[in-house]
């Protein structure tokens, strides 16, 4: 019988206990390959793990063959029996879908279990559901434990939180104070409560001074802020949370409760993201700006000075600090802006970029003769030579695995016609729609010149969503305005600097003092009228555009 996989491996795996016969590495082997040969496949590989536990799942030659199907260089697996390839039924489920996503089928000789047939899918599909419970039962019953352990005082498990180390007695894990980081954590309050330093210079210090994270990493001022934030324990009170509820589990204090009072306190008057919420400001880049050494840039705000956007690595606390300079956020927002409002507004832009996408997706169409009515007839035949075979083997008292085997090619030729009919139906619709498109473009420039006309910032940042746009900073030229020098010197200019008082010479109302000006380039997709209109995120759109800002 032929089939639509050509290239299989065979994989056989024996325990050193049961190195029996009718499960010895030659006999599995031997039997695996006379299927290959039988079936006509190609043998692309043998795979042998031998006194390897199936529960494992990592095994070295599993592993490797795991490889070659994620290469796409395997259509078929052969093993003698399921618990060959697997005895855990969670990492048999989660390998069979990764077999499946690849197109790769299963073949257990034993089980006659092949995951190219109704059958071996109808089984995948319970092994799968099977596996689900296991894996919610097993969560809920350690859930359930390790609540009790807590209401006991007991540690639940789980990492230690930072300046805590677990030690174990009797059966039983309790936290106990860490000598070293300990000492870093009241170093770090100390900083913070007495010294009144800011989480930046705090951690600047802490890295000085050679007091690291747990793992030897450098401190940053967000890790600082998240460390205390999380350290809930610091008074002797940790709380230990789960989906039933929190409970409180006594442990050796760091420091007094009015001490973590005030340092909570502080973490709350210092919070950014409070200021964000509350009154700062909407930052319209968020998440689509990229330095030009690859890292995203955030938008900061200062106090009493323009908002920028800044490297994610340009801070003082970084171990290889980026020299980007920064942007100037109401500038560069404003030029991104001008430049996807100018492309959105003009018709004859948009019809171009739309026609090449459109020329472009054409030339990966179907080939000649490929046409909806040679397919329709083409998978009419096959359905009817499925339908006949199957009666033939139904008559003839066939099982339904052996029917499966029998019919793979035919059920594999009109999983592919139907494949290839949905194609050609997009290709035809597609070729038919030059005047929709036309149609299309003349909404989305009508609506673009309605909707972007006096955008609140939230509309500009729903567009930026929907247009899927990336700006990357790809280099810096002097500023033209100042000539590099980041201010104006004539004193009659009409802007002055806004924090150094009006004897200070004008800031350059170009560069807002940065001194330079980034180039820009600016990627995205052009979204259909519709979506527009309503600026929701939709897959529908008319063709993807670039542009230098």
């Amino acid at each position: 019988m032929s089939s639509t996989a050509d290239r299989a491996a065979v994989y056989a795996r024996v325990s050193t206990e049961q190195q029996i016969d009718g499960t010895s590495l030659d006999a599995q082997v031997e039997r695996c390959q006379a299927r290959v040969v039988a079936e006509g496949w190609r043998l692309a590989g043998t795979f042998v793990d031998a006194g390897v536990s199936g529960a494992k799942a990592s095994r070295p030659e599993l592993d490797r063959l795991m490889s070659m199907v994620r290469r796409k260089e395997i259509d078929a697996i052969v093993v003698t029996r399921l618990d060959r390839f697997g005895r855990s039924q969670r990492h048999l489920s989660a390998t069979l879908g990764e077999l499946d996503d690849h197109g790769v089928r299963l073949v257990s000789l034993a089980e006659s279990f092949d995951s190219g047939t109704p059958a071996g899918r109808m089984m995948r599909t319970l092994l799968g559901s099977f596996a689900e419970f296991e894996r919610e039962s097993i969560t809920e019953r350690m859930a359930a434990g390790q609540r009790a352990v807590a209401r006991a005082g007991w540690f639940p498990g789980g990492s230690a939180p930072f300046g805590w180390r677990v030690e174990r007695a009797d059966g039983h894990a309790r936290l106990c104070l860490d000598d070293t980081e300990s000492a870093t954590l009241r170093r770090m309050i100390g900083l913070i409560l007495d010294e009144q330093n800011s989480a930046y210079h705090a951690a600047r210090v802490l890295n000085a001074e050679g007091l690291l994270q747990r793992n030897a990493g450098r401190w940053t001022h967000n890790g600082l802020r998240r460390t205390l934030r999380t350290a809930n324990g610091l008074s002797g009170r940790w709380i230990y949370r789960s989906a039933a509820g929190a409970i409180e589990v006594a442990i050796p204090p760091l420091i007094s409760i009015e001490r973590h009072a005030a340092l909570q306190e502080w973490l709350a008057s210092t919070s950014v993201s409070h200021a964000r919420r509350s009154n700062g400001p909407a930052y319209m880049l968020t998440s689509k700006l990229t330095c030009q050494c690859g890292r995203p840039m955030h938008g900061v705000s200062r106090s009493n000075r323009p908002i920028i956007y800044r490297c994610a690595d340009n801070r003082t606390e970084a171990a290889v600090r980026c020299s980007a300079t920064n942007l100037d956020a109401r500038q560069t927002e404003d030029r991104v802006w001008a430049e996807v409002t100018a492309l959105l507004t003009d018709r004859e832009r948009i019809e171009q970029l739309a026609n090449i996408a459109h020329e472009k997706s054409t030339l990966t169409g179907l080939a000649a003769g490929d046409s909806t009515v040679t397919l329709a007839r083409k998978i009419a035949r096959v359905e009817r030579a499925l339908g006949e075979r199957i009666g033939e083997l139904l008559a003839a008292g066939r099982s339904d695995v052996v029917i499966g085997h029998a019919t793979a090619v035919l059920e594999a030729d009109l999983s592919r016609l139907r494949a290839k009919r949905a194609t050609a139906d997009a290709w035809e619709k597609a070729a038919r729609s030059s005047q929709d498109r036309a149609t299309h473009i003349a909404q989305l420039v009508e609506n673009a010149q309605r909707t972007l006309r006096n955008p609140t910032p939230e509309v500009r940042r729903s567009v930026v969503e929907l247009l899927d746009l990336r700006v990357i900073v790809t280099g810096y030229d002097i500023c033209g305005v100042c000539h590099g020098k980041g201010v104006i010197l004539d004193l009659a200019a009409p802007v002055r600097s806004a924090w150094n008082g009006n004897g200070a010479p004008a800031t350059c109302p170009e560069c807002q003092r940065l001194r330079m000006i980034p180039r820009l380039h600016i990627e995205g997709v052009i979204p259909d009228a519709l979506s527009l209109e309503r600026r929701t995120p939709t897959a529908a759109h008319l063709g993807g555009f670039r542009l230098v800002g």
